[in-house]
């Protein structure tokens, strides 16, 4: 769930322009994407916003400033001022392959300095970790979850690509622990499998964790996580009360919610619950 409060990235943007009046400034995030307009009314000191999935916006966008190709006017899910006022140019949709996208590119970053620690990866210390989306979108209701950037099709990497990256991480910068940020890791469980036994056969001795669902996981996909690496799951549960979940649409039921937390104490695996103050 995205923060409430953007006072910091207003901030640094803020700073950017400061500091280097030249450089273009291209703001994207779940806020933009639903309110894009709010955003221009809370700061002018970037140049485009992009909604939604960035990745084919940005490359169009670094053609445009940095070579001059392209119009634009048709460069799709991006928003600017025009004349005055904000202008928004039709969206791209969702991306449908995700195996199509390369790997972010970690040698521009200082791999090093991202130390994971905490309650939330259930790790005793500072470790060096890197986190990596396997999905995108959530085909659940909640009407509390603000997914605008991702939409809700569920799609997915392939169990080669998403392990490819990790054993490249292992092997080129030693990162020994990986946290899935999909909004729903282990929604399809035959998907979770196949992840788990690409990440067996490759031999890579890693741990992980990731987020889901109570009404997600079962013993088979349980064993089959603890095998390749995972050491525990964030768990939505929001509330303990059965008439709150059925407000909101969260669609889980107490007592599978509770089954599955025993499961989780039974096979070894730390999880958390996540819950939500004043629903």
């Amino acid at each position: 769930m995205p923060y409430l409060d953007i006072s910091a990235p207003l901030s640094l943007m803020s700073q950017l322009k400061r500091e280097v009046p030249e450089a273009k400034v291209i703001a994207t995030g779940p806020h933009g994407t639903t309110t894009p307009d709010w955003i221009f009314q809370k700061s002018s000191d970037f140049d485009v916003l992009i909604r939604g999935e960035p990745e084919y916006a940005t490359l169009e966008l670094a053609k445009f400033f940095v070579r001059g190709e392209g119009d634009f006017d048709q460069i799709k899910s991006i928003s600017y001022i025009k004349d005055g006022s904000v202008k928004h140019n039709i969206s791209a949709g969702l991306i449908q392959d995700l195996d199509a996208l390369p790997f972010p590119a970690y040698h521009l970053l200082p791999m090093d300095r991202y130390l994971a620690s905490g309650s939330h990866y259930n790790l005793p210390g500072r470790v060096p970790h890197s986190i990596l989306v396997s999905t995108r979108g959530c085909p659940h209701s909640c009407t509390y979850c603000l997914r605008g950037m991702w939409g809700k099709q569920f799609r997915r990497r392939s169990a080669q690509k998403i392990v490819d990256e990790m054993e490249m991480l292992v092997n080129d910068y030693k990162i020994p622990y990986f946290y899935f940020i999909d909004l729903e890791f282990c929604l399809i469980k035959p998907r979770v499998h196949e992840v788990c036994d690409e990440i067996i056969a490759r031999g890579l001795d890693v741990s992980s964790g990731c987020c889901g669902r109570l009404d997600s996981v079962d013993e088979p996909v349980v064993l089959k996580m603890k095998q390749a690496g995972c050491t525990h799951i964030n768990f939505g549960v929001e509330s303990g009360s059965q008439d709150v979940l059925d407000m909101v649409k969260k669609g889980i039921n107490i007592e599978k919610a509770s089954a599955s937390i025993k499961l989780m104490q039974e096979h070894g695996l730390h999880f958390n619950a996540f819950m939500m103050s004043a629903l």
